[in-house]
């Protein structure tokens, strides 16, 4: 009788299910100068990459690679050109790890000694990808980097595309837009990208009744699109850049879902609109905000939009 309990003992340890391995999430993004790259899975160019996955600590997972066909234009001064955005394709994907190995690499600084890193090298499979694509990291870079190794067309080279992950991007507080998008003004419209302190442009109070605001200053940097669609066309933002609920309030534009009602412009008035998906781009561009003194509503692309708060009060909404 005393062999019992231990018998119960083992058999509730094998019961015990065993841990799950953790799974890291993946988000890299990168973009080609010039005439982009010819691949067997989009029909024109491809400008930009985003990778998306779920790993395990081998690196190795499922996900969707992101190809962005929109040209990536830029004027005589280098700077972005507002250009059409073209549909990306959205590709399901998965990593193997392939094979590991040590090289000395320099350390970045002027005669500073090289160090031995170790490198892994995975393959990017997937039921529509055909090109031979292959993914390097480094240990240490903890999915920060990476460099994705993209076949020429008669198979004997290979051109590279550096990728790196969303910490590297600046903050967008409270969300922005890219050169292009129209802000209603006062007899008219003008691309944000155009506008400068001192400009007034037209505002929508809480009743909805339009007034008119001045630009105190104007916010730029660089961050990730996303598309809003709607019943009543398009607005392409950020993730963070809060609109104007139909049933009052705000919410940031990512944080929307189909079914959502949000607040249009037809011109005169408000209007009622239906949020049909909120998409990834997989594009990275410069992106705009007004900055009209207390935060206020505008209307971007038809859309009413909040202003981006001053410095000081944004810092105060930090956590």
């Amino acid at each position: 009788m005393r062999l019992l309990p231990l018998a119960l003992t083992i058999t509730f340890a094998t019961m015990v299910p065993a841990a799950e391995p953790e799974k890291v999430i993946v988000d890299l993004f990168g973009g080609v100068d010039g005439r982009g790259l010819a691949l067997a899975e989009c029909r024109t160019a491809v400008y930009r990459f985003q990778l998306i996955a779920q790993v395990d600590a081998k690196g190795e997972g499922k996900g969707t690679l992101v190809l962005d066909p929109s040209p990536a234009l830029v004027d005589e001064f280098g700077y972005p050109q507002p250009t059409e955005a073209r549909p990306p394709v959205k590709l399901d994907c998965s990593l193997k790890l392939i094979k590991k190995k040590k090289i000395l690499r320099e350390e970045g600084r002027l005669g500073a000694p090289a160090i031995e890193v170790e490198c892994r090298l995975f393959s990017i499979t997937g039921p529509k990808i055909t090109s031979r694509l292959t993914l390097a990291t480094e240990a240490g870079e903890e999915w920060s980097f990476a460099r994705l190794l993209v076949p020429d067309q008669d198979g004997k080279g290979r051109f590279v595309v550096y990728l790196r992950g969303p910490a590297l991007a600046e903050p967008c507080h409270p969300g922005c837009f890219p050169a292009g998008t129209s802000i209603l003004i006062p007899g008219g419209a003008k691309p944000i990208e155009d506008l400068r302190a001192g400009d007034l442009v037209t505002t929508v109070a809480e009743d909805g009744i339009r007034r008119q605001g001045q630009v105190v200053s104007m916010s730029v940097t660089r961050n990730r699109l996303i598309e809003v669609r709607t019943e009543g066309g398009t607005l392409i933002t950020t993730a963070t850049q809060p609109l104007a609920l139909a049933s009052g309030g705000l919410r940031a534009a990512g944080e929307l879902k189909a079914g959502d009602r949000i607040h249009s412009w037809d011109g005169q008035a408000r209007r009622k609109v239906g949020v049909k998906s909120v998409d990834v781009t997989g594009r990275e561009e410069q992106v705009f905000n007004l900055v009209l003194g207390e935060p206020v509503l505008f209307v971007a692309d038809g859309f009413l939009a909040r202003s981006k708060p001053p410095v000081a009060a944004a810092a105060r909404a930090q956590p």
